[in-house]
């Protein structure tokens, strides 16, 4: 173990080595004795996400129980969640051009998460989160919008949302038209006149976008 990495109610991440090649990966624990273990749902998730090789999602190296002890995922390292980077910006605000490609890329990473059958929530929960019911894709789809609202307007104007419609008309079952919302993102694009191949806020020097680009017409397994 190198250092630790951050640390939650459900466990806690480092920094490790392999010491056959000196490699450095992240290793998320989390106790055996946990009520309820989020770790190994974790861990099929992203064994699914590995196989459908979606570039918004970690690749899982290996994963095991230490008896009596924890539960353990060894990933790649990765770099600064969004919100940390946000942070370290001089307004703490994203530009609309940097924004608008987050909202095209955590969709695409949602619409993955979907394919293989698997859907959650984060603290920007839905309508029916709060109501105690279980969760669908369309409440994954309203967290997302919840989540880029909270980068917009650093906050979440519960009353004031107006655009959920065509999510809250959704049912248990139904699968979100991604590429709906996504030709939505880009007519926001085009409105403001963003260009959606600048680079984004965390890399400055790049001449150009450099990281994965929204497929149309994705087939959805």
């Amino acid at each position: 173990i190198i250092a630790e990495l951050g640390r939650g109610s459900f466990g806690a991440v480092f920094s490790v080595i392999r010491q056959s090649d000196q490699h450095v990966f992240a290793l998320k624990c989390e106790s055996v004795h946990m009520k309820r273990a989020m770790l190994p749902y974790e861990a099929s998730a992203l064994i699914a996400l590995n196989m459908l090789k979606s570039p918004h999602f970690v690749e899982m190296i290996d994963r095991g129980t230490v008896e009596n002890r924890f539960l353990f995922v060894v990933m790649k390292c990765v770099g600064r969640n969004l919100w940390d980077i946000r942070m370290g910006l001089d307004d703490k605000r994203y530009t609309l051009t940097t924004l608008l490609r987050i909202a095209e890329q955590t969709l695409a990473a949602l619409r993955d998460l979907h394919r293989c059958a698997f859907r959650g929530t984060t603290r920007y929960a839905s309508l029916a989160a709060h109501e105690g019911k279980e969760q669908s894709r369309k409440d994954d789809l309203e967290s997302w919008w919840y989540m880029i609202t909270e980068m917009i307007n650093h906050d979440i104007p519960w009353k004031q949302l107006r655009d959920r419609d065509e999510v809250a008309k959704l049912v248990y079952t139904s699968i979100p038209d991604y590429d709906f919302v996504f030709n939505y993102i880009r007519s926001c694009a085009i409105g403001n006149k963003c260009n959606l191949n600048a680079p984004p806020d965390w890399d400055p020097n790049a001449k150009e976008y450099r990281g994965p680009v929204y497929k149309l017409g994705e087939p959805y397994i």
